[in-house]
């Protein structure tokens, strides 16, 4: 298990925020290449995420497929739009969340992912009235760093803490290899930079060896000859870790393995 550095991960974003974040502006309204639509579900599900644990636990690809068209007799509201540049990149994905049909005129809401590049992703909630874009409201970054030979090894998911503008929440993955293949995952939840003292206080005295700010998870890889076993950890406090199995069959390790996830 690595060691969780919280003084270095805020650093880190706060670098990221100065070199990267700050300075891009968000715009819907690009020359456009293809148009491709991804089920709402998948959306709701953040499954354009590069985060691959969910896939570990619910063993199976959770990747979205995309579609050049809605299918016939589909709600158009149920799809998500990923749109493409003239170049053929991914620009970035957009989800109608609604109108706010309480403001006169009504105000609607759609969640935006921007590719801002290979590694970094910014969402979004995009405020519109009509054709008008009142803003963009910052939501989630996600960082993606990869090896030398172009295998994934970490995402780290930053968003503001709501218990001090300045923090922030961070949800990240750690990716280890052995023989080409993924080996282990480190997974640390919900660390927030700038925690209120006194829910410290509180959790410290009713439950001194919990183990949270932030959660802990481990996942272990072992090949089979029918597919991959997950052991999955779950740290719950430091007398008590709970320890469960997850099986993905032959032909969903492979899939995972074509979309990126190297399992075999």
């Amino acid at each position: 298990m690595r060691d969780f550095d919280g003084d270095a991960i805020f650093a880190k974003y706060q670098k990221l925020k100065k070199d990267l974040i700050d300075d891009y502006v968000p715009d819907i309204n690009i020359a456009r290449g293809d148009t491709h639509y991804a089920p709402a579900s998948d959306v709701l599900d953040d499954r354009l995420s590069r985060v691959i644990s969910p896939n570990l636990e619910k063993g199976k690809l959770l990747r979205t497929r995309e579609y050049k068209k809605i299918p016939s007799n589909a709600n158009k509201d149920l799809y998500q739009e990923l749109v493409y540049d003239t170049e053929g990149k991914l620009h970035h994905g957009a989800f109608y969340l609604g109108d706010h049909s309480f403001i006169i005129p009504s105000v609607s809401s759609t969640y935006v992912s921007f590719y801002v590049n290979r590694s970094l992703r910014l969402d979004y909630v995009l405020r519109q009235r009509k054709e008008e874009i009142l803003g963009y409201e910052p939501v989630i970054a996600e960082w993606c760093e990869y090896d030398e030979q172009d295998r994934l090894i970490s995402v780290e998911r930053f968003k503001r803490s709501e218990n001090d503008p300045n923090g922030i929440v961070v949800n990240a993955e750690y990716y280890d290899y052995a023989g080409g293949v993924l080996s282990h995952i480190d997974r640390f939840e919900e660390y927030d930079s700038h925690p209120k003292q006194s829910m410290i206080n509180m959790v410290t005295s009713l439950y001194p060896d919990l183990i949270f700010n932030p959660k802990v998870v481990e996942y272990d890889l072992t090949r089979e000859a029918d597919g991959v076993l997950v052991t999955i950890r779950k740290y719950q406090s430091k007398s008590q870790v709970y320890t469960f199995t997850k099986s993905i069959s032959g032909k969903e390790a492979l899939r995972m393995t074509e979309s990126g996830i190297l399992l075999v």
